[in-house]
């Protein structure tokens, strides 16, 4: 019975590793992001900003009655409002990058 048990607890564990790894947006993948951010890439897209936001923390707000433009709240921080347009302005770049910049400095000092 408990050899059943150890089994399942292990091939559990190997399917939490599978869905870790392969679910969402990996490890370099979001350095690769966050490095574009910094370097203010023009190339970047609406959801690239969406994401560095969303793992800093912030939470997206979806627009009301039709509006295109996205809010992200964070406790304790300015809220950054993003159209969904394409291509993105270099200011909104610029707002998500000085956000990267003060999470960088936090998790440093």
């Amino acid at each position: 019975m408990l050899s059943n048990f150890t089994e399942i607890v292990l091939f559990f564990g190997e399917i939490f590793r599978y869905v870790m790894l392969r679910g969402g947006v990996s490890m370099s993948k979001m350095d690769k992001l966050m490095d574009a951010v910094l370097k203010q890439n023009p190339n970047l897209r609406f959801d690239d900003l969406c994401k560095v936001l969303i793992t800093l923390g912030y939470e997206q707000c979806q627009p009301n009655s039709g509006s295109s433009h996205y809010t992200f709240r964070k406790f304790g921080c300015t809220p950054i409002t993003i159209p969904r347009h394409t291509p993105i302005n270099k200011a909104y770049i610029s707002l998500v990058k000085r956000a990267l910049q003060v999470y960088l400095e936090e998790d440093q000092g």
